[in-house]
Parts: structure tokens; sequence; C-alpha cells
């Protein structure tokens, strides 16, 4: 069976593109998988449960109405320490996201790891696409139909595949396996195909992104769901020296709108809170007629790995939602910052 709630929208969601932040998908999730916990008995175990990666489809934008965002939420599959769980979420009768997450069970009241409560695991079996339970749900807004999601998806991918790359430096190599198989029914297409194995090296933008001490989350560090605000700010600075226009600077004065059609964050290590900017790596994994892919790494500089990496695809488009050609200030960006491809 799956689970149903409603996330009222706030006007401050909005935006200077004037539709809601991307970075606030994750954000309605989260609600939404406290919803699901709360009605499920289960809004104890919120302390315990932390995000270690998510996958973000974004089908179309979110503008400002009355109604509240429609999130249908399932799992997707159970172990002793982790659960997958789907998000769909809706605007105004129409698909907006599809998410992705891997949550992981941690009780840091004890010495010794211990596996997810019982009746926990039996509310997260009853959640799966196969269970025959009735549906329990907080509200009553119906599901988006599952053709209406993939529709919206197709129309998509069909766009992004007719571009042409300019820059061979930045062709995709061959893919490497990721999610299990298992997440997608027979027959259907995955929703969230791989990306190439691109790290950003040592030659990536870099940017020091100054924390906020609001920034601190339920857990006593920074929120998994900041790193998307994070990234997005290293992204927002990123242009050429000859440049003296940011990327949105250029945007807002060439009637330019930058879409975020797909994002995926990888979390590694807890982020701790520190007066000490953390240091962002960016370079360009691909970029298209239309559209561009850039990954990303947020690092601690006290510590030797990073914390998050993570994969974005944004569409540049005109005011009415078009794609049009990405700016040549981009191309240059890409020949001065462009990704590696890590060995398999």
């Amino acid at each position: 069976m799956t689970f149903r709630t409603e996330i009222p929208m706030r006007w401050v969601d909005l935006d200077a593109q004037g539709h809601a932040n991307n970075a606030l998908i994750p954000k309605y999730c989260l609600q939404a998988w406290a919803d699901f916990l709360q009605a499920g008995g289960q809004a104890q175990l919120l302390p315990k449960l932390t995000v270690l990666k998510c996958q973000v489809q974004y089908l179309a934008p979110i503008s400002f109405s009355q109604d509240p965002i429609g999130v249908v939420v399932q799992t997707l599959g159970v172990t002793s320490f982790r659960v997958r769980v789907e998000f769909t979420l809706t605007s105004q009768n129409r698909p907006v996201a599809l998410v992705r997450a891997t949550v992981g069970f941690e009780d840091q009241d004890v010495e010794n790891p211990q596996s997810l409560p019982e009746p926990a695991r039996d509310w997260f079996g009853q959640h799966q696409p196969d269970a025959k339970n009735t549906v329990l749900a907080k509200a009553v807004a119906p599901p988006p139909k599952l053709e209406s999601v993939q529709a919206a998806k197709d129309q998509l991918d069909a766009g992004l595949a007719a571009e042409v790359d300019p820059l061979a430096s930045l062709v995709a190599q061959e893919p490497v396996p990721d999610e299990p198989a298992a997440d997608n029914a027979p027959g259907e297409s995955d929703p969230f195909p791989v990306f190439p194995n691109w790290r950003v090296g040592e030659g990536g933008f870099v940017y020091e992104f100054p924390l906020r001490y609001s920034d601190i989350s339920a857990h006593g560090h920074i929120g998994p769901i900041t790193v998307f605000d994070i990234v997005a700010e290293a992204r927002n600075r990123m242009h050429p020296p000859d440049e003296s226009r940011t990327r949105m600077e250029e945007a807002a004065e060439e009637g330019i709108i930058w879409l975020v059609v797909r994002q995926d964050v990888e979390y590694l290590a807890p982020i701790e809170y520190s007066f000490r900017p953390l240091r962002v790596r960016t370079a360009f994994g691909r970029v298209g007629t239309t559209s561009l892919t850039l990954v990303a790494q947020v690092e601690d500089g006290g510590a030797s790995a990073p914390c998050a990496r993570t994969v974005t695809v944004l569409v540049c488009a005109d005011k009415e939602g078009k794609p049009i050609p990405v700016p040549a200030s981009i191309t240059r960006s890409a020949a001065l910052w462009p990704a590696e491809v890590a060995p398999i």
C-alpha cells in the first residue's frame, strides 16, 4: 500500500525565478517522511534515521498555489539497517518530482549497533509496492498515475537525448552499476539512469561556503538536505574570470531560466558545524546544446575525505520554459573546470 500526505506551500518557498526552489523538494519529502512515521506510530525513530543517499528527478516547476503539495510515499526495500523509500510529488494535479532515498538506522543511545525494531520493519514492509493492505492516508489526495509520471520523464529524456555535445573532452563514458535493479518493476525503465563515474579532481572550481548556526539539524550536525543549498550556492558563483557576472546574474539580465531536472546526492560523512567555511569543488561533467551536468564534492577543511558528492543536471530555458542553447560563458567555464572520469 502507499501512504499519502499533503504539504502546504509557503510564499517564501519561491525563488528569484518565481517557482519553488529545487532544494525545497527534499524538504517537502522530509516532512512527508515525518508524517509517514507519525501515522505508523514510529515518530520516535526520526532522530535515529539518517539520509545516506538522495536522488531527485524534477518533472515540472512548482508555482505558488494555495493548494498543498501532494506526496505519495512507498518503500522499495527494507533491511535490518536500511530503508529504500520513494516519494512522488504532485502540484496542481500534475506530477512535479520523483524522489528516491536510502535511509540508514543508527541508534546512538547504545554502544553496539542495533537493527530496526520489528514494528518499524513491519510498517515499512506494509508500504512496499506489492503489499495488499488497505491504504492508510493522512490526506485523501489521489496518487498520480504512474503513466503520467513516466510520460513527463520521457518527454524530458527525449529533449536531452537529442542534444549534441560541443566539447569532445566531456563525452560521457560508460556508466557503472549503482542502485539495485530490483527497485524497478519488470519491464519498467529506470527513472534514475546511472551517471558516468565522474569526479571533480584537483582542477575544479573552488568556493568557500560559510556555514550558519541555523544549518544544524535535529541530529546535531549540518542537515543532509542543506547539502542541496551548499552545492547550489557554489555553482551559482561559478563563472569565468573574464566574466564579472555570476551565472544567475547573467540569467536575470538575459531572460534565461535555469531548471534543475536531476540531482543526486551521496552523503559520505556527517558535516559538523564550524566557524571555518566548507570547501566546495565543482566541475563540468558534460555540456550539451541546452543542458549541462555538474559534479561537486563538499569538503570539511579539517577532514581528509569529502563529506558529500553530488551530480546536478540543469537545462537552460527561456521565460516560457522552452529549452534554449546554453550561453557562451558556460562553454568557457567547462573548458576551465572539466571533471575527471574515475576508474571503475
